[in-house]
């Protein structure tokens, strides 16, 4: 059937189940059913295809869809395979036209104007966590599998014209849910592809462009935020939608940013780059480019518009969606740890408190090195956080390796010393040890509950602070004497291989990607607190307080959450993990309550 899309017919039947009846004293009713058999294998879709194209007027244009056709067909077994299928084929093209002349069962018959209207309905019930419960979905089964932003990214670059027209069908509160779940990378791979391809270079002047639109809420993260701006602007100027909008949306996104810079306006209306440059980092500056020489007056519209409302004021009643729902079961157990005491004379990056990009950097790492990136480019939960939205990971490495020795290694000491606090045996069993693979780590464990004290990197001179901080904790100065006999073993009796092989599994699992990590040093120290904070989950939960991270992680804190603040209360309701029935045993996923560093109060509910 002809769509907006294109003029070519497509038909697919996703299962064809054949009865066949033959009189009770056939001689070969084998026979009948192989010859039959090979007609649907073999001649049938063709067959359909070619009377539903004459059964069908072109007012049916768009995309049909069938949940069930029963079909009643008498067959003369003496005819030819070919006859058989016209035959077979002519009745099912009667009986679809029929219905959908008749479609009054809305479960059973579905119709869309064109493919983008059926992508679009798919993207927003995707990113509200209903769409593989919808049969007429079948379509987009292979997306199962991915993560909810590749499922979302795969899905509308997989026809990037197609996909633009849906994006543009959807409202634009719909498009901020659909954005707010996807990463920023995959933002990125979005704008690229829709903005690319076939769509011809078009000239526009800047005019054309209001600033008042440019500065109406979009969602944190940049990458976000183009994409969002470039929807917005494409289908009010359908006729700008290319590669050169895309390049100023980028711009405008970033001037956002930079608009606190002195001259700046000046030097974008006067073209001097020479300026630019100078007053923004390069990356910054030639991001603005496409600004040099735009009409002053526009400019200065842009400035005065930008004291509009921001993304972080939506408003409030909106509802706001996460990929990383499992940051909800973890916050309060997170505000219980010294972090706030431990990092007090840190410094702060871009103003912001350094405990809260210590809880981000925790909180990543419970994600693991897979889903770190989740929770950097997640924007609720940089709000939750009280994080700026022009944190980006370069700036998070360089804060991370500013941190002296000294100030990681009493941060690890509070830690331990907030572990022994919650700690129900007042005996503890302290083994030090080096492990791990190159570069090489020395580890403080308390072997009665396989805990992790300390990390350090591996030297002399770490060695000498782990057993000066052993010795400085009188209640476990007992039992941290160095052994004599294995170089590898600092202090108290070896770890059973089996625990050593389960807490190195979790240290791989904690480990940052490349590119939000720091120092060596900082990487151990944030895993320290990483993993104390997920065993404060696990132990919470019967039967799973020693399970490894990962098992964790993939079980119970993989999910998805929506959150609907009203006045100081937010309601959350957060997803079904594989194991969601024991959080609900331990009742974590049905509780209240509120958190130090930020007003109202959270009431989490199971979806």
């Amino acid at each position: 059937m002809p769509t907006a899309e294109s003029a070519v017919s497509s038909l697919n039947i996703h299962r064809l189940r054949s009865l066949y009846l033959v009189p009770s004293d056939h001689p070969a009713p084998d026979a009948i059913r192989s010859k039959l058999d090979n007609v649907a294998r073999r001649k049938f879709g063709d067959a359909i295809a070619s009377a539903l194209s004459r059964a069908l007027p072109d007012s049916t244009a768009g995309v049909w869809l069938i949940r069930s056709l029963t079909l009643n067909v008498d067959l003369n077994l003496d005819a030819s395979e070919d006859r058989l299928a016209e035959i077979w084929a002519r009745q099912a093209a009667v009986s679809v036209a029929m219905v959908l002349q008749d479609n009054a069962k809305a479960d059973q018959v579905l119709h869309f104007a064109s493919s983008a209207a059926h992508l679009a309905h798919f993207l927003r019930d995707l990113a509200d966590g209903s769409a593989w419960d919808k049969w007429y979905y079948r379509k987009f089964d292979g997306l199962r599998s991915l993560p909810l932003s590749a499922a979302l990214r795969t899905a509308v670059c997989r026809e990037p014209l197609i996909g633009l027209e849906a994006l543009q069908q959807i409202s634009d509160s719909a498009a901020r849910r659909v954005f707010s779940v996807l990463t920023e990378h995959d933002a990125k791979w979005i704008l690229n592809e829709i903005a690319g391809g076939d769509l011809p270079e078009r000239q526009f002047s800047f005019e054309q462009i209001n600033p008042q639109s440019v500065f109406r809420p979009v969602l944190d993260g940049e990458n976000r935020a183009a994409l969002h701006l470039y929807l917005r602007l494409s289908r009010q100027h359908p006729e700008t939608a290319g590669a050169q909008l895309k390049t100023l949306v980028i711009a405008l996104v970033c001037l956002t940013r930079c608009l606190q810079q002195p001259s700046l306006i000046s030097a974008l209306a006067d073209g001097d780059a020479v300026a630019l440059l100078q007053m923004l980092v390069p990356a910054d500056a030639e991001r603005l480019l496409p600004l040099l020489e735009s009409p002053r007056e526009w400019l200065e519209s842009l400035a005065q518009s930008a004291e509009l409302p921001t993304a972080s004021s939506v408003a409030a009643h909106e509802t706001r969606h996460t990929a990383a729902g499992g940051v909800f079961l973890l916050l309060l157990l997170l505000d219980a740890m010294p972090i706030a005491e431990a990092t007090q004379h840190w410094p702060k990056l871009l103003g912001c408190a350094p405990a809260s990009l210590v809880r981000w950097i925790i909180l990543m790492k419970c994600f693991g090195t897979a889903g770190a990136g989740q929770v950097f480019h997640d924007p609720l939960v940089r709000d939750l956080l009280g994080l700026a939205p022009q944190i980006d990971a370069s700036s998070l490495k360089d804060w991370q390796r500013s941190l002296t020795r000294k100030q990681l290694l009493d941060f690890q000491s509070q830690i331990a010393r907030w572990q022994f606090g919650n700690a129900i045996e007042t005996q503890h069993s302290i083994s030090a040890l080096v492990a791990g693979r190159k570069p090489q780590s020395l580890l403080c464990c308390d072997r009665s509950r396989i805990s992790l004290l300390l990390a350090l990197p591996n030297s002399p001179s770490s060695r000498k602070l782990l057993l000066e901080t052993l010795s400085a904790w009188p209640a476990v100065a007992d039992s941290a004497d160095t052994p004599e006999s294995d170089e590898n073993q600092l202090a108290g009796s070896p770890l059973a291989d089996a625990d050593l092989q389960s807490l190195l599994r979790d240290l791989d699992f904690l480990r940052l990607p490349v590119a939000f990590s720091g120092s060596h040093r900082s990487e151990l120290t944030f895993s320290v607190a990483a993993r104390a904070l997920l065993r404060n989950f696990s132990g919470r939960l019967m039967g799973f307080s020693q399970s490894g991270l990962e098992y964790l992680f993939s079980n119970f804190l993989d999910f998805h959450a929506s959150v609907q603040t009203e006045s100081d209360q937010s309601t959350v309701r957060v997803g079904q993990p594989p194991l969601h029935v024991v959080l609900s045993l331990a009742g974590m996923n049905r509780q209240s309550y509120s958190l130090s560093w930020r007003p109202g109060t959270y009431a989490l509910f199971p979806d």
